[in-house]
């Protein structure tokens, strides 16, 4: 990640990377990012921060494929997983790619870099990490309610619509 000095508060540079998009999902308001560069600033939200576009898009953490879920399968109170700045740069990180890219799911659990980004993030508390090498990023506009689902592993990012759901 470079960061450049200017006037403006848009001053990180992050470039997503090529994700397989063969999943699906209610992604109506949610982009899939392809790979590109964004100019983003970092918003502080309780101990941690989350990255904004310079388009008024939020960042999003999720992990789409089958087998393991990401924030789904750790528990209420782990947000952060779905938005942190840490666990992005980690995985936008040129020779971060290559390297998760030779490792099995099975590895991701003992691989020793990857557990010191999470004692970094969240201190001692356990964090699986079967969907970490399946992370996608998603951007969604600031405010929009939003959850993750899972279905057999699978995470899809659901957006609120109050057309598609009913009020008892």
């Amino acid at each position: 990640m470079a960061s450049s000095s200017s006037e403006t508060e848009f001053i990180y540079d992050v470039t997503i990377p090529e994700f397989d998009l063969g999943f699906t999902g209610n992604y109506k308001q949610c982009d899939i990012v392809p790979k590109q560069s964004y100019k983003c600033k970092k918003v502080p939200v309780d101990d941690y921060f989350k990255y904004v576009t310079s388009n008024d898009r939020t960042l999003v953490l999720f992990s789409p494929g089958f087998g393991s879920g990401w924030s789904t399968w750790n528990g209420p109170g782990y947000e952060q997983l779905i938005f942190d700045t840490r666990i992005i740069d980690y995985i936008t990180n040129e020779k971060t790619k290559d390297r998760l890219a030779n490792l099995s799911k099975d590895m991701s659990q003992d691989d020793v870099e990857i557990k010191q980004l999470m004692e970094t993030v969240f201190g001692k508390n356990s964090i699986y990490l079967g969907g970490f090498l399946q992370l996608t990023i998603a951007t969604i506009p600031i405010g929009t309610m939003f959850r993750i689902r899972e279905y057999d592993g699978s995470e899809s990012i659901e957006i609120f619509d109050k057309r598609k759901y009913y009020t008892a």
